[in-house]
């Protein structure tokens, strides 16, 4: 498995930046929605070659849904 770059966005800033697996980015990404997202939106974007393409957007609303299904 590759190691691919993803930055997360809340707000028209980038807040987090990640390097690994695309499961692992993908877990942290929405461990930061978890944790920030009332805040607003949280967007993730991956970076390849310098190009920054969006990948998925995360809500609370669907943290939360999965915070509580997992109890």
């Amino acid at each position: 498995m590759e190691q691919i770059d993803i930055e997360v966005w809340q707000d028209g800033m980038c807040v987090a930046k990640v390097s690994a697996h695309e499961a692992d980015a993908m877990r942290e990404a929405a461990h930061y929605e978890f944790m920030y997202g009332q805040d607003g939106p949280v967007e993730v974007f991956r970076v390849k070659r310098g190009k920054r393409t969006r990948i998925a957007e995360l809500s609370t609303c669907c943290s939360e849904a999965a915070a509580s299904d997992s109890t």
